[in-house]
């Protein structure tokens, strides 16, 4: 197995983080959603200006973990949206390329993404799952996070909260 690094996103990287979403929207989503969202939220063109913009802002945090020299994951951060959280960052995303599940990367991804936001000094963070979305959901336990009671109806399916204090 090839060393996994992780690095920061950059602007340049909006094409490679297009793609990562895609893939990995199609290969985890695909039953969990409609086909009508599943196109909206899986187009490249969006997707490239979506990235571009995030590691283009000040508030976005954007991760890429590589093997070797191929990135096969991503991760993205921002604060809090919910004024209920306000000293919170909310996790957005982390995605990994079906073809390098299972061999730690998104164990190494998150990891350096909770680090970052203790770092920059937030208490805690949170995120929104599909509650379908079991193996994500224990993922997420495995690292300490707890589901909250807020729940909310997203792109057509339910979506479940979960927190971590630092």
């Amino acid at each position: 197995m090839q060393e996994m690094t992780v690095r920061s996103a950059r602007p340049e990287d909006a094409e490679t983080c297009a793609h990562i979403h895609i893939e990995s929207w199609r290969h985890a989503f695909s039953e969990m959603i409609g086909k009508g969202v599943m196109t909206r939220m899986t187009n490249y063109e969006r997707q490239v200006q979506l990235y571009r913009a995030a590691a283009e802002s000040h508030e976005h945090h954007g991760f890429l973990i590589e093997s070797g020299d191929k990135v096969c994951g991503m991760a993205w951060y921002g604060p809090s949206r919910r004024p209920d959280f306000e000293d919170s960052a909310e996790l957005i995303c982390i995605h990994i390329l079906p073809e390098a599940q299972g061999r730690r990367a998104g164990r190494k991804l998150l990891s350096q993404v909770l680090a970052d936001m203790n770092e920059k000094g937030y208490e805690s963070c949170y995120l929104w799952v599909f509650t379908a979305n079991e193996k994500a959901r224990c993922f997420y336990e495995k690292f300490g996070f707890k589901e909250g009671i807020p729940r909310k109806s997203t792109l057509e399916a339910e979506e479940v909260m979960y927190t971590k204090t630092f």
